[in-house]
């Protein structure tokens, strides 16, 4: 991450101003702090309840809250898994010999991940699953007296 903020501001700093670079560079670590700290102490189950409620209002406009906080937990499991599958790529890679570049790295990665995606595909599908369907063991604790 170092080298793309040095990259990012000196793309700043010769196209802008090296202050506007400082400033950018700035908020992208405030960003990345906030949303570390964030990710660091919360479950990944709260997030999705919080933003599956924040979406509620959006409902009227068409938009399912539960597939959309869906999609955001899986990318977010998605993400330790990501880095798993370019662990095994590059050390692959490395004990092959074979230099280390973009197009090595990134061929194999992007191979991997359409795998596993497709992997979750065809588990969601053979488990039926629907978000619009509504659980009953949410229903559970609810007395109809």
């Amino acid at each position: 991450m170092g080298l793309l903020l040095v990259l990012l501001f000196m793309f700043q700093a010769i196209f802008i101003s090296w202050l506007t670079g400082v400033e950018v560079i700035l908020r992208l670590l405030i960003l990345f702090s906030l949303s570390s700290l964030i990710s660091f102490t919360t479950k990944v189950s709260d997030m999705v309840e919080a933003i599956e409620a924040g979406l509620q209002y959006f409902r009227c406009l068409g938009i399912n809250p539960s597939k959309v906080s869906m999609v955001i937990s899986m990318a977010i499991r998605f993400i330790p898994l990501l880095r798993e599958k370019f662990n095994e790529v590059y050390e692959a890679q490395k004990a092959r010999g074979l230099n280390m570049n973009f197009i090595a790295l990134t061929i194999p990665l992007i191979i991997r991940t359409i795998r596993m995606a497709s992997e979750v595909a065809e588990a969601l599908e053979a488990r039926s699953y629907d978000a619009d369907i509504v659980d009953p063991a949410s229903h559970r604790n609810q007395s109809f007296l």
